[in-house]
């Protein structure tokens, strides 16, 4: 997992610098060509936004198709005013060809591998609570540490003879209240919870979220 994090992570920095470096390069293409082709560049521009949010949203496969039709719409206007104002025309603004589909593929790949590193570290957050001594959100033992101490409690009343005794609250359809009650709300009932089992057990007793 380390090692796919650290990839992702790589790849989400590598997409970056290619994008904003394609912004760069639009930004230059439009300042080059400004003064003959404003309203067209800004046009353009506002379709290239277009294409990068509908494959951020849509997926690589729909931004592919969106984007070549974009380019095949390009080079029958480009023809288009070709025949009625022969100039220079297609050539001036090629760069409108090929910037916005590398713009939409870096942004989607730097937004998926980001994704995947924000998931990968809500996972490993949450395997860090189940596997550590306490719970984050109540500060009481989990389950985990109750478990490696079971043979601690053993030894105590092999050795001494002393009753030891242990007790698991659960609290039932704890899944669907957690669909019924808002994040904040389910950590105040825990934490009440808690606090009702601790007021009822005696000091050296240990309390196992």
């Amino acid at each position: 997992m380390i090692r796919h994090a650290g990839r992702d992570s790589w790849l989400t920095d590598i997409y970056l610098i290619l994008f904003l470096a394609l912004l760069g390069g639009l930004g230059i293409g439009m300042a080059a060509t400004h003064t003959h082709y404003l309203l067209i560049n800004v046009l353009f521009l506002g379709v290239t936004f277009c294409l990068i949010l509908l494959t951020y949203f849509w997926g690589m496969v729909t931004g592919l198709l969106v984007n070549l039709a974009f380019i095949f719409a390009q080079i029958i206007f480009a023809i288009y005013e070709e025949q009625l104002n022969p100039q220079d025309f297609i050539w001036r603004l090629t760069y409108w060809l090929i910037l916005p589909l590398l713009l939409s593929v870096t942004f989607y790949g730097m937004t998926v591998h980001a994704r995947r590193l924000q998931t990968e570290n809500a996972k490993l957050r949450s395997d860090l609570v189940e596997r550590g001594a306490f719970d984050e959100a109540t500060n009481l033992r989990t389950t985990v540490s109750y478990i490696e101490d079971t043979a601690v409690f053993t030894e105590t009343n092999r050795r001494f003879d002393l009753p030891v005794t242990t007790m698991i609250v659960r609290i039932r359809y704890f899944q669907e209240m957690r669909s019924m009650v808002s994040d904040t709300q389910m950590a105040a009932l825990l934490k009440l919870v808690s606090a009702t089992i601790k007021d009822a057990m005696r000091t050296n007793d240990i309390e196992v979220p």
